[in-house]
């Protein structure tokens, strides 16, 4: 039993390691495109979701700054500990941009968020199979397929 027990902590130890590497993959291919997304995050239990890898991108907000060329927000400027307090306590964001003054733009932060969930989302879907995490579903016809759980970006943490 206890061999039985080992050697399924192993197999889902190498699962995770395996889905690990493939993000990193991911993430690195999405730093080319977007140079302020320097990391991801795990976010809850991939286990509890049947059909999603849930996770929050690492930010560099001085680099988001410096490719959108925009400036924090007033309170920011104002308080500048405040971003590191917000740093420290892991806070999440909805969007990489939230400490910049992007209404200045024009732009939708939510349309540039989108666009970069759409890159992470495409880049995953190129990786292989054994790197993903896979849940089986039964189909019409009574048979178990195995499907690959798709990546969902949850937050974005500044760093």
């Amino acid at each position: 039993m206890k061999q039985l027990i080992k050697k399924i902590l192993k197999e889902e130890t190498e699962d995770y390691q395996m889905v690990t590497k493939g993000i990193d993959v991911v993430v690195s291919i999405l730093n080319k495109q977007y140079p302020f997304i320097v990391g991801w995050e795990k976010n809850g239990d991939w286990e509890e979701s049947t059909y999603y890898l849930y996770i929050d991108l690492v930010v560099d907000y001085k680099k988001v700054m410096e490719v959108y060329g925009l400036p924090l927000k007033p309170y920011y400027i104002n308080y500048p500990n405040a971003i590191e307090e917000l740093i420290s306590k892991g806070e999440a964001f909805a969007y990489p941009t939230s400490l910049l003054d992007f209404e200045q733009t024009g732009k939708d932060p939510y349309l540039e968020s989108k666009e970069i969930k759409t890159a992470l989302e495409e880049s995953y879907e190129l990786i292989p199979i054994e790197y993903k995490l896979i849940y089986e579903k039964q189909s019409i016809f009574g048979d178990m397929m195995q499907i690959p759980k798709e990546v969902n970006v949850v937050y974005y943490r500044f760093v």
